[in-house]
């Protein structure tokens, strides 16, 4: 195949899949985003795909872009990077007026220490909760992540459970209160 057919070929199919980048990040900044990175390798390595009829180019299109946004979660993920949610947080903790000041001083210092709790469950169980918290439903994880639907729900369930006795732990010893 063509670097031109396989131009073709990724314009006669951005529908397609735009629609499983949404599938994937769940927002369309980031599903154009995921499209783009993918375009781009493809182009990239065109000469690997010459060979290829476009049936089964479609279908290795689809996991290149599955294989983007794992390691683009991954990525982020080593990066440890704040949400937007900490940020107001944080923020808030500094404000200046007592009316938006509604943060106590603990507030920041128990999630940080909620993150660091996160930070020590195993991957197994540490990528589906993260995945959940930040919106992924539990089809969503299950496809990503290649696991049974049940499987995921399960690991999730056991995080939450660890968690919640690494904090009973934490609590006699004074740290977080268990709520």
């Amino acid at each position: 195949m063509k670097k031109s057919e396989l131009v073709n070929v990724l314009v006669n199919h951005r529908t397609k899949l735009t629609d499983y980048a949404y599938m994937l990040t769940s927002n369309s900044f980031d599903a154009d985003d995921l499209y783009q990175d993918t375009v781009l390798k493809v182009l990239q390595k065109h000469h690997l795909y010459e060979e290829m009829e476009e049936g089964s180019l479609i279908g290795w299109l689809m996991r290149i872009m599955k294989n983007t946004f794992i390691n683009s979660y991954r990525r982020k993920r080593s990066r440890k990077e704040f949400s937007y949610a900490n940020i107001h947080v944080f923020e808030n903790c500094f404000s200046e007026s007592p009316q938006i000041n509604d943060c106590n001083k603990d507030t920041y210092a128990k999630e940080k220490k909620l993150v660091g709790l996160i930070s020590k469950l195993k991957d197994d169980k540490k990528v589906p909760l993260e995945m959940y918290n930040k919106g992924f439903d539990y089809k969503e994880i299950a496809q990503v992540l290649e696991l049974p639907m049940g499987t995921v729900k399960n690991k999730i369930f056991l995080a939450r459970k660890s968690l919640k006795e690494m904090i009973r732990n934490m609590s006699n010893g004074g740290g977080l209160a268990v709520a």
